[in-house]
């Protein structure tokens, strides 16, 4: 993660490629048996190096050999990629992060993700081959992201729901300021309502007020 790196570029700008993953994996992967393997939880498995360097993909066909369960977290729609694999395991789940719901949004401040109706296919097409799906609607942008919306898409989908709020690391804020400015938005506006308890309370009880009302299962953190 950018906090833990001397890295002078942009926050979303570098990456450094793991390929050696799977040969590290491959030494310790009787130890997953049993367990869940979540890809994710700090930098995305299928940024789209992955499409050269097939890492991701080579750690799943080495999981798919243990009794193991695979939870996947990301924007990419490359995860389709690998639904021959995914498929193999034992109660597998896909989520895809979800911070906007249209194209004007996501271009300003993720513009080399997959576009959100790229996102929205693929959730469509995993839950129609049995895999568990959810939107992780995170980070929540104050004057950014449009809960209602969100929660409206995963409604359309049928598939679950968590909400969290953006956590404000320097360098991430730097080139988040970059993206606000570039819509025209106050970012000294939105940081004053991020760190307001009162408005993240009420953020997320419209969320679930709304998410209970249109039957969708809704998780806060």
């Amino acid at each position: 993660m950018c906090r833990f790196l001397d890295e002078k570029e942009r926050w979303g700008r570098f990456v450094y490629p793991k390929i050696n993953l799977p040969d590290v994996l491959m030494k310790q992967v009787k130890k997953a048996s049993g367990k869940s393997v979540v890809f994710s939880t700090a930098t995305d498995a299928y940024q789209p190096l992955e499409a050269k360097f097939g890492v991701t993909r080579a750690c799943l066909e080495l999981l798919a050999k243990v009794d193991c369960r695979v939870e996947i977290l990301t924007k990419s729609a490359l995860v389709v990629r690998d639904v021959d694999l995914i498929t193999k395991f034992d109660g597998p789940t896909v989520g895809f992060s979800m911070s906007y719901h249209d194209e004007r949004l996501r271009a300003a401040f993720e513009d080399d993700s997959a576009p959100i109706r790229a996102r929205v296919d693929a959730l469509r097409m995993f839950k129609q081959k049995g895999v568990a799906t959810w939107i992780f609607m995170s980070p929540i942008l104050p004057l950014v992201t449009n809960i209602d919306r969100i929660i409206e898409i995963a409604a359309t989908i049928g598939c679950g729901l968590s909400m969290d709020f953006l956590n404000p690391y320097p360098r991430v804020l730097k080139s988040l300021a970059i993206s606000y400015r570039k819509l025209g938005l106050n970012f000294d506006d939105a940081m004053r309502l991020l760190s307001n308890a009162d408005f993240r309370k009420a953020q997320k009880l419209r969320a679930i007020e709304k998410a209970n009302r249109i039957g969708v299962q809704l998780t806060c953190y």
